[in-house]
């Protein structure tokens, strides 16, 4: 077969001026084609993703054939701070770099946390921007908020999920531990660089790392991956690997952490996911997309 076209699966990050991750920016790409075709081959992708949020590392994920007339849009707009940029989707991954916002240092927690606690988070902030007509606007007086992962439900007495930034720059968010996972930071008036990890004791695995997905030979594909980083103080007792492409899914469990599976349509794409269960629960799917060959 000719080589590829412009790839199918792009990355789109979007940063501050000090290499840090914006979260909350949308992105969106124009002319994003399902198809593309070299040399008589036609190449497809199950489906075009054109536009998102960009998540705790300041990325958006985008599925499509890119061209020359492929063109990106970046914008931060959080009802306080505005920004936008604008550029080529070409055959890389794009990176755009927005001018400096106030923004808040995400805390690093090294504790575990009991299920059912309470977890304090100080959140400081730094950086200031010139905004024409209001002479420096600071983070001061700005709103944070904290999202939890999907499941974790804060039932605590005393959970604070959203607070001002005071006059010395910082903000008090309380969450209920009820599960391991990334905390996400949000804001207004002050941008969000990612997100707080937090390790909760009795509760749900962390999700797998270094998760892998190859096409070894054709109509195969082999999933590895490496056991959670932190899995609640309980076993890992199963990993579920399920491959899906459109309303088909094929599934198999297994103790070990690979999985193989065999007699597969080949030049298609599978989008696959990955989860960890213990006793007390499963956790978030680790995803990824792999051409069979």
């Amino acid at each position: 077969l000719p080589p590829e076209p412009s790839q199918s699966m792009h990355t789109v990050r979007v940063v501050l001026e000090n290499g840090l991750p914006i979260v909350g920016a949308t992105v969106e790409v124009t002319n994003l084609s399902a198809s593309a075709s070299v040399d008589g081959a036609l190449f497809t992708t199950p489906e075009v993703v054109s536009s998102g949020i960009t998540n705790e590392y300041g990325e958006v994920y985008l599925s499509g054939y890119s061209s020359d007339d492929s063109r990106v849009t970046v914008e931060y707009n959080d009802g306080v701070l505005i920004q936008r940029a604008s550029g080529r989707l070409g055959d890389a991954d794009a990176e755009f770099v927005l001018e400096e916002m106030p923004w808040v240092e995400t805390p690093v927690v090294t504790t575990e946390a009991a299920a059912g606690s309470l977890v304090t988070l100080t959140l400081k902030t730094s950086g200031s921007v010139a905004a024409e007509g209001h002479g420096t606007r600071s983070a001061i007086g700005a709103t944070v908020s904290i999202a939890p992962p999907s499941g974790a439900a804060q039932k605590c007495k005393g959970s604070k999920l959203s607070s001002t930034v005071g006059a010395n720059g910082t903000a008090t968010l309380t969450v209920c531990a009820t599960k391991s996972g990334r905390y996400v930071i949000r804001g207004k008036g002050v941008v969000s660089t990612g997100a707080v990890s937090l390790k909760v004791k009795g509760a749900a695995p962390l999700p797998v790392v270094n998760a892998r997905a190859v096409s070894p030979s054709h109509g195969s594909v082999t999933v590895s991956w490496s056991a959670p980083t932190y899995s609640g103080g309980n076993p890992v007792t199963k990993y579920t690997v399920t491959l899906k492409k459109g309303k088909k899914t094929l599934k198999k469990t297994v103790t070990g952490t690979s999985a193989v599976f065999t007699k597969m349509p080949g030049a298609t794409k599978w989008t696959v996911t990955v989860v960890a269960t213990s006793k007390f629960g499963s956790s978030e799917p680790s995803r990824m997309v792999v051409p069979v060959s």
